[in-house]
């Protein structure tokens, strides 16, 4: 007997998006969902490593052809068995759609008794969605969930009223005292400044923008406090350069060594530039800080601003406000006392308002209730 909901995403749980907004929260759901990824976990990470043209293009291929079958078999069984709630997480179809799957994509997506479709990007300004699945999901989609104002505000004015906002967050840590994350930070907090930073490889461009300020960063801290600056650069790709005040780790992200640097780290930082994409971004890495009870430093771009209250639970970057990255750098490496108030207080910001559960509970209502008043 198939599930009463299926949740299609790109991937598994190597995919951060798949897993932090849809996959994490399915074994505490309260409503039976399948889910469906539509690429291995294998062939999405070797997609995303790929380096050369040539590798890009073969991984690619073989990556688009994939989703395209599995899209096909799904929706046919789909069609057969008329599950009772369908989830779109993204899109169904990157960048095109084969012919054949436009008419199963037609046939699913109108007459599902409840269809609900997630997105944490601009998915039109990056050219990830096809205008006919856009289209479709607008028209179709009984509740839109997003991350934010400026992707809601992406949505055609008619079918904002059935959008509902949700942050995308980290549930890995929910049950680790805020304490003894703090407290382990201590052992090394006297010598070294540890930063992580937490993205893909598509975000890169950020980080090597920033790089002048983590050199003048490391340089200030070994001359005022006599510390070393670390960077973890935690992606599907490395950060090419070779620094001279400060300690550069490259690390393939895994889940395992995101949460283990996480744990490890003092400082998270999050560096945008002011796009229209940026400012569409969901701002998951500073909540999966956050999580953690890792202070944030990160541009004063988009969500950022409502996720963080400069010097409280973080630093915002931008010009209208008062720290440079130096400055909070800094600030956040000279006092323990201090830091620990700061990392206390974003734990605590996040319990309330971000946490794993509040999702989780905003899930279950949207599944029980709105799925419960279609079908009765």
């Amino acid at each position: 007997m198939s599930a009463p909901g299926v949740a299609y995403t790109r991937s598994g749980a190597t995919s951060p998006s798949s897993n932090f907004r849809i996959l994490q929260y399915i074994p505490d759901l309260e409503t039976d969902m399948e889910a469906r990824p539509l690429s291995s976990e294998a062939l999405y990470q070797r997609h995303g490593k790929a380096s050369t043209k040539v590798q890009k293009l073969f991984w690619y291929i073989l990556y688009y052809l994939q989703i395209q079958f599995r899209i096909t078999k799904y929706l046919i069984k789909d069609c057969i068995s008329k599950p009772g709630i369908v989830i779109i997480q993204r899109a169904l179809s990157p960048k095109l759609v084969f012919p054949w799957n436009k008419v199963l994509m037609r046939r699913v997506y109108t007459t599902t008794k409840f269809l609900i479709w997630d997105f944490d990007d601009n998915l039109v300004n990056s050219g990830e969605i096809t205008d006919f699945e856009r289209q479709l999901l607008v028209k179709n989609a009984d509740t839109i969930v997003t991350t934010g104002e400026a992707l809601k505000a992406t949505i055609p004015a008619m079918a904002r009223k059935r959008v509902i906002i949700m942050p995308t967050t980290d549930g890995q840590l929910r049950n680790i005292e805020p304490e003894s994350m703090i407290a382990n930070r201590r052992n090394t907090y006297e010598t070294t400044v540890e930063l992580l930073w937490l993205a893909t490889a598509s975000s890169l461009p950020y980080l090597q923008d920033i790089v002048p300020h983590l050199e003048e960063s490391g340089r200030q801290l070994q001359a005022k406090l006599n510390k070393q600056l670390v960077l973890h650069v935690v992606c599907n790709k490395p950060l090419k350069y070779k620094p001279n005040n400060f300690t550069l780790d490259n690390v393939i992200w895994t889940s395992e060594i995101a949460c283990k640097l996480t744990l490890q780290s003092h400082i998270g930082i999050m560096p945008l530039r002011d796009t229209e994409f940026c400012r569409g971004k969901g701002g998951f890495k500073i909540l999966q800080y956050m999580s953690a009870a890792l202070p944030s430093i990160a541009s004063a771009v988009g969500i950022n601003v409502k996720y963080i209250r400069d010097s409280k639970d973080g630093y915002l970057i931008g010009p209208a406000y008062t720290c440079s990255w130096e400055q909070a750098i800094l600030r956040l490496s000279s006092d323990w006392q201090y830091y620990r108030t700061v990392s206390k207080a974003a734990r605590q910001r996040w319990n309330e308002q971000y946490s794993y559960h509040n999702n989780l509970h905003q899930w279950n209502e949207i599944l029980s209730q709105q799925f419960n008043s279609k079908i009765e």
